[in-house]
Formats: C-alpha cells, sequence, structure tokens
C-alpha cells in the first residue's frame, strides 16, 4: 500500500506543476478511498436470530477477513455459526470487510451452525468428518475409507452418522439408507446387502472387517469379511427382531436385544461363543463393550458378566466379588477391561501390563472417578476434582508424568489412540502425552489448542479436534 500512496503522491506533484485541480480532487478522492479501507474501524455488531446481543459495537479493522468475526461470534455463541447482513446475505468467510456496504453490515445476524461430527474406528488410519450440512469429508489411508471419491455424491448431503472397520466406512444417512466404501472386503462392499440397506437403519456397528447394521424392525443386516462376523446363519433367527443396539470385539459381535438377552456371534476365540456365560446373559442385561477379543456386560442389577479370550479381560473371576453390585460405567483397552462403580472407584482386569492391574494407583482410585478411557494398553480416570489418573503401559498412555501438573485439575474428559491420550480441559484447551507416533506429541499445532477446543476425536493413530468456531485441528 505504500507504493501505492507514494505514486499518488507523486502524481499530486505533477498535477499542481500543470495546473490540473480537477484531476487533484478526483486523485485525493481515490487516496481517500484506499486509506479508508486500509486504515478505518468500523463499529459492527452481531446478534441472534432472536435479536438477542452477541457481540455489541465492535471495533473492526476494515481490512479484516470475515472469518476472524466469525471467529469471535462463534466462540460468543459456544457453537459455530455463520454471519449475515441486514440485507439477507450470507458473508463469506474469505472477504474482507470494506468489500461490503457499511450500512449493511454495521448490525449482524449470527444463524447456529450444526458442529462438524468426526468418526474414525480405533484401529482404522482415516477419518470421515460429517459437516453441518450432513455432507462427510474424508482423509487418511486412502484404501482404508481415506477416499471417497466412488461415493462422493451419496455423501453431499444428509448423512447421520458414519462407522468404521480396520479399513472402510459406512454412513447411515437420515432416509435410513446406508452407504460404505473402503477396503471391499473388510466392508467397503456392501452390494451383497444392498436391497437391505435402503431403508430403516438406525445405527451400524464394525469389527475389524465386518459391519452390523440395526434396523427399526430390531433385525440386524452384516457384512465385509465371513471371519469377522459377517456370517450370522448360526444365529439368523435371533437377530431377525428385537435388537436394540450391538457392540463389538475384533472378530464378534454381541447384541443386546429388547427382552436385554445378549446373542452373540462371529470367532469363537474373540468372544463369539458364550455358552460359558449363557445364562446369566439371558435377562437383565444393560450395555456390552468390547476389548480386541473379549466381552464384559453389564446388568441391570451393577454386576458384570465377562467371557471371550482370558488374556483380553474374558476372565474376570479374580474380581468377581467387587463386580457383584454398583458397576455403572465400562471402558477397555485392548486386552483388559476397567469398571467404574456407584462410589466412583474402579475395578480392572485383564492382562495386568496392559491395563489389567491398577494396584500402583489403587488409592486414587478408591473414590471420585467420572470417567475412564482406554488406549489400546493402558487406562486414564478423570476425577470429580478434574484430575487425570492413567495406568498401564507406561509407553502408551500409562505414564503421565510428563504433564503431571497440567492434568492436576479442570479436566472434563480423555480420549485415547491406540498409543496415546489427548485431555480436554474445562477452558477448551487441549494435553497430550503417550506415544508421539501416535498422537501424544501435539507441538507441531500447540498454538491451535490452547483454548476453544469443543470436542475430541480419534483413530488408531491420530487426533482430531473440533474448535468453537468450527474449525477442525489435526495431529499424530
Amino acid at each position: 500500500m505504500a507504493v501505492q500512496v507514494n505514486s499518488m503522491l507523486k502524481a499530486f506533484g505533477s498535477m499542481l506543476v500543470d495546473g490540473q485541480h480537477p484531476k487533484i480532487v478526483d486523485a485525493i478522492t481515490s487516496l481517500q478511498s484506499l486509506l479508508r479501507s486500509e486504515f478505518q474501524l468500523q463499529s459492527v455488531s452481531v446478534v441472534s436470530l432472536a435479536g438477542k446481543n452477541i457481540q455489541d459495537s465492535l471495533q473492526i479493522h476494515a481490512r479484516q477477513r470475515v472469518d476472524e468475526l466469525v471467529s469471535k461470534a462463534s466462540i460468543s455463541m459456544g457453537a459455530p455459526c455463520r454471519l449475515f447482513s441486514k440485507s439477507g446475505k450470507e458473508l463469506a468467510p474469505h472477504r474482507k470487510i470494506a468489500e461490503f456496504d457499511a450500512g449493511d453490515v454495521d448490525v449482524l445476524t449470527a444463524i447456529y451452525s450444526k458442529p462438524v461430527r468426526i468418526f474414525g474406528f480405533r484401529r482404522g488410519y482415516a477419518f470421515a468428518a460429517v459437516k453441518g450440512n450432513g455432507a462427510v469429508v474424508c482423509w487418511g489411508h486412502a484404501q482404508g475409507g481415506g477416499d471417497s471419491s466412488t461415493v462422493m455424491e451419496q455423501l453431499a448431503e444428509k448423512i447421520e452418522n458414519v462407522s468404521g472397520t480396520e479399513g472402510a466406512f459406512a454412513a447411515v444417512k437420515t432416509s435410513g439408507s446406508v452407504v460404505s466404501w473402503g477396503h471391499p472386503e473388510i466392508g467397503g462392499d456392501s452390494s451383497s446387502v444392498k436391497e437391505d440397506l435402503t431403508h430403516g437403519v438406525q445405527l451400524v456397528k464394525g469389527s475389524d472387517g465386518a459391519f452390523a447394521a440395526v434396523k427399526a424392525s430390531g433385525c440386524v443386516v452384516t457384512w465385509g469379511h465371513p471371519e469377522y462376523g459377517a456370517d450370522i446363519s448360526s444365529v439368523r433367527s435371533q437377530l431377525s427382531r428385537g435388537v436394540k443396539h450391538v457392540s463389538e470385539t475384533d472378530r464378534a459381535f454381541a447384541a443386546v436385544r429388547a427382552n436385554r438377552s445378549v446373542v452373540v456371534w462371529g470367532d469363537s476365540g474373540y468372544g463369539g461363543d458364550d455358552k460359558d456365560v449363557r445364562e446369566q446373559l439371558a435377562d437383565g442385561v444393560v450395555k456390552v463393550i468390547g476389548t480386541r477379543g473379549a466381552f464384559a456386560a453389564v446388568k441391570a442389577t451393577g454386576c458384570v458378566v465377562s467371557w471371550g479370550d482370558p488374556a483380553y479381560g474374558g476372565d474376570s473371576s479374580a474380581v468377581r466379588e467387587q463386580l457383584a453390585d454398583g458397576v455403572e460405567q465400562l471402558s477397555g483397552t485392548h486386552f483388559a477391561f476397567a469398571a467404574v462403580k456407584a462410589a466412583g472407584s474402579v475395578v480392572s482386569w485383564g492382562d495386568p501390563a496392559y491395563g489389567g492391574d491398577c494396584s500402583l494407583v489403587a488409592e486414587q482410585l478408591e473414590d471420585g472417578v467420572q470417567q475412564v478411557s482406554g488406549t489400546g494398553s493402558a487406562f486414564a480416570a478423570v476425577k470429580s476434582t478434574g484430575a487425570v489418573i492413567s495406568w498401564g503401559d507406561p509407553y502408551d498412555g500409562g505414564d503421565s508424568s510428563v504433564v503431571k501438573e497440567q492434568l492436576s485439575d479442570s479436566v472434563t474428559s480423555v480420549l485415547g489412540t491406540n498409543s496415546a491420550f489427548a485431555a480436554l480441559k474445562a477452558a477448551g484447551g487441549v494435553v497430550t502425552w503417550g506415544n508421539q507416533k501416535g498422537g501424544g506429541d501435539s507441538t507441531t499445532v500447540r498454538e491451535q489448542l490452547v483454548d476453544d477446543v469443543r470436542r475430541l476425536f480419534g483413530n488408531s493413530c491420530s487426533f482430531a479436534a473440533v474448535k468453537a468456531t468450527g474449525c477442525v485441528v489435526t495431529w499424530g
């Protein structure tokens, strides 16, 4: 701009010498316009659709971009928003304030924009984000669901949620239909059950290599690799109606029916065989979760029933008395389970090296625990004080000593990838630890994670944070 001003001043000198007074007036007008666009402050107020003040009389530099104003308004609203002028036109985020008629943008209306939701599979290498308009954007390993170009048109709108396997995604639309993409052998190709997925689907769950969809009628439809739970021939009649929810391990599924009984199928070595606990699963089951090779069910009485490979938490006999009642939450690593009881105490079992043994921090887990999350081999518990306690494999998040002070208070939630944790604090800041390659090192995006983060998402080795403005920050 300095070059432009100097050029104009030289032109003034020439005009004065030549006596070109009318041209001088025109030049001065042009200079004033330039200076106004670069230096003028403009008062802008932002109101909600209901007329409530969100930002009152902000002094905005004329050369500032609209997205800076959107960011301030979004933070004040606590949710992403779009801005509209008095004439009803949406302000494009990339444009400058000076480009609009001052009288049309002195009062802007902020309209709530549905926040971005991100989906990633714990052992997958891609993300799928559902935008506010219901469209899906993917990134990550192309062969693992990161490339959705073959179904792009079907993902352009009206997507409700997305589930994943190790190498594919399945999206449920508002119409109840399903769109799948990714590796064809492990769920990316649903053509064999296309007719069954055109309507009525309410939720989809994925094992490592197969999907199970629950329809409004309560029946289950599966596709993908037969050895990973896609083959339901042995329990088809039990899955024809009444199913409310489905959980998974690497190679098996467990369905909770309306009568609170459980039906399992898939690889018997991964929880697909419940014959030893079938009577206990005949009624009263409220929830089921899985590790890589075992299941654990919480019953209405607060007791826990587990089955599957003992190396993955399938045998809880060592803590049977502690799991007899009062359990309210369950969480898992790849190899162990952790139960949170009504009093806020924690009970863990499974492989002792990977979260099954919490004896080193037992005193800190006696009360006040509100949430427990896992990586592949470690747990992290959030207490009512906002402090975090971790245990398990020290390399995969079990040792949080390097960020101990940052985790001493104000933490609201914790999320894990396969080998790292990310903690969200009350002010919207993020703290990470664990394996650097698995998301434990966030130094490259540290400045973007200082505040205003609203939600965290993860896959096998990466995190994605959604900020108040709706923008997404990734690392790992």
